[in-house]
């Protein structure tokens, strides 16, 4: 298997275990609990009933347990520039949906410009441009740039929400009276994009290898 077939497969299966673990329990009670489970995409919304966010706290953490699904999407539309048009448009039709996950329920779908939906709406929008733009002229993208931004949402989707928990954690401690287990999901999202970080930057380590092997190489005489 190619090099290149290599990160292609770390990129894909990261960024889908990476946006999986959006829809897989976060929190657990220690006793087991199923009425106590929250998934990564009942954080955002649970702590709009917080005191604390209410008071302007907790702005940012909130906002970053909405990236993996729309990390997830960003990094399969970023690869596939790589591939032919009928590539581009099956990652056209999973983009789609997944900035649909991201808007406000049917309900409240008027409210998307509030500004408790505007993060949420702001990666939609972004989703879906990223997506056209992919879609439209992909390969004529440089290969440089889209691997750069493919390790960045990568970075971003191993870090940011992981640290969001972590600053969240002693109050989830206090509302479940002192104790908690961290879900598989939080795990998928930051091992899983950790995997597509690491597909993105494997191609550019062979390179630079190579090109310092070239620069090092003694010439050889010939008598």
């Amino acid at each position: 298997m190619t090099r290149e077939r290599i990160s292609a497969w770390l990129v894909v299966s990261g960024s889908l275990a990476g946006g999986l673990g959006w829809w897989l329990p976060w929190v657990a009670h220690p006793k087991g609990a199923a009425a106590l489970v929250l998934l990564g995409l009942d954080l955002g919304d649970f702590f709009k009933f917080t005191t604390l966010w209410r008071n302007g706290g907790l702005q940012w953490e909130r906002h970053f347990f909405f990236l993996p699904p729309a990390l997830a999407t960003l990094g399969l539309l970023l690869w596939a520039t790589r591939l032919g048009w009928r590539g581009r448009t099956v990652m056209l039709g999973i983009a789609i949906p997944m900035a649909l996950v991201l808007l406000p329920e049917y309900e409240r779908w008027h409210e998307w410009q509030s500004p408790e939906f505007r993060f949420q709406s702001t990666l939609a929008i972004i989703v879906v441009i990223t997506a056209l733009l992919v879609w439209a002229g992909g390969p004529r993208l440089p290969r440089s740039l889209t691997t750069a931004a493919g390790a960045v949402v990568a970075l971003a989707g191993a870090t940011l929400p992981l640290w969001a928990f972590w600053r969240v954690e002693l109050l989830l401690r206090d509302f479940y009276g002192g104790a908690i287990v961290w879900g598989a999901g939080i795990w998928y999202t930051t091992i899983g994009f950790g995997i597509a970080l690491a597909g993105w930057v494997l191609p550019s380590i062979k390179r630079q290898r190579s090109r310092h092997e070239r620069t090092t190489a003694t010439p050889t005489r010939h008598r």
